[in-house]
């Protein structure tokens, strides 16, 4: 099997082709999206289906138009991409040969949105002893030599998530570093709209946002970008496709932008502490919950690859956290999802025992 250096969770396909299964049999606690996309989704693609005939509208124009009612700001401060993953792949060659520095662990696109156009990528790594918070006398240090720096907020995957003026302080502190902020899960914060930095006018910020999280579109690929850098922005344009975002990921789009999650992030965080307080008493499990959709657990007992193993021998998909720059072979991942699947998450950890019968690849 090909080996790919930066992996994700959601790969259902190769974990069904591992165990001889159809991925509509693996229940999916490795991608951290919603449990389910809002119902009006499917009967609006269906009834558009004939949008698939025709090039999508350019840079996603009337999408872009909405963002910038929403948030009350011209449209040339946003722009809209196949998922935040394009979007890094344009901000990394942008800044083709820069000193990057990363807060880690995190989402590992962003040290392969930026080697592979030859930066220096260095680390600040948050320690596990400090439940993985963050320091700022700490930070600034590294951040001195840093050209562009790279901060997921609330962070995947420990879910720290930090508070607005403090990383407005440190991008008016640092004027001449670009900062990188990903919030793509701050919707499932169930109070997000204080910690955005959507909005804050300092030439050296951009914001992620993504689409396919709350909204459980991943495969539509759609995310979006804010920055009031308006140079930057107009840079990035003009290397995209004007057809990136494709046709029906635009029409899904349009009938989100200003959707209320309230309640589904209350909902998921309901969820979630049920979870956490049934996995606590189990020995040897420790979860750290932070703030958004999945929980980081450490097993003081097992290997991540041992806990993978036991729980794709009942076709369920988690996510080993062994390749994460700053976590070892201790740590899993788990999404949160609907109430059944956490019940059989629960289960599977009481009965984890030492004899795995499955190995994945690493």
């Amino acid at each position: 099997m090909t080996h790919f250096k930066y992996t994700h969770g959601g790969d259902i396909f190769g974990i069904a082709r591992q165990l001889g299964v159809e991925p509509s049999e693996i229940i999916d606690l490795s991608s951290n999206i919603s449990y389910r996309a809002p119902d009006f989704i499917y009967k609006l693609l269906q009834h558009h289906l004939e949008a698939v005939h025709h090039l999508p509208e350019p840079y996603s124009q009337s999408l872009l138009q909405q963002l910038a009612e929403q948030y009350q700001l011209p449209p040339s401060h946003f722009i809209c991409g196949a998922g935040t993953t394009e979007l890094l792949q344009w901000l990394g060659y942008c800044y083709a040969s820069k000193t990057v520095l990363i807060v880690q662990p995190t989402y590992s696109d962003y040290e392969r949105c930026t080697s592979c156009y030859g930066c220096k990528i260095n680390y600040l790594i948050l320690e596990e002893e400090h439940d993985f918070g963050f320091n700022v006398e700490t930070f600034c240090k590294l951040a001195t030599n840093a050209q562009v720096v790279f901060l997921c907020n609330p962070n995947n995957p420990t879910g720290i998530l930090l508070e607005r003026e403090v990383i407005a302080y440190l991008v008016r502190r640092f004027p001449d570093t670009l900062f990188v902020v990903d919030e793509s899960y701050l919707p499932f914060v169930e109070t997000n709209t204080p910690f955005t930095l959507v909005g804050l006018d300092l030439p050296n910020l951009v914001v992620l946002r993504s689409m396919s999280k709350i909204f459980a579109i991943s495969g539509l690929r759609v995310g979006w970008l804010f920055s009031p850098n308006l140079a930057l922005n107009e840079k990035i344009r003009d290397l995209m496709s004007p057809w990136s975002v494709n046709s029906l990921a635009q029409l899904v789009a349009k009938e989100l932008v200003g959707a209320n999650t309230a309640d589904l992030a209350r909902q998921i965080q309901r969820t979630k502490t049920e979870f956490i307080k049934e996995i606590v008493p189990i020995p040897g499990i420790q979860p750290f919950p932070g703030e958004t959709n999945f929980v980081l657990i450490k097993s003081h007992q097992h290997t991540s690859h041992e806990i993978y193993d036991t729980f794709a021998q009942q076709k369920i998909l988690i996510r080993d956290c062994s390749n994460f720059v700053g976590l070892d072979h201790s740590f899993i991942r788990i999404s949160v999802k609907e109430e059944s699947s956490m019940q059989l998450a629960v289960s599977v950890f009481k009965q984890l025992k030492s004899n795995v019968l499955y190995r994945h690849s690493d």
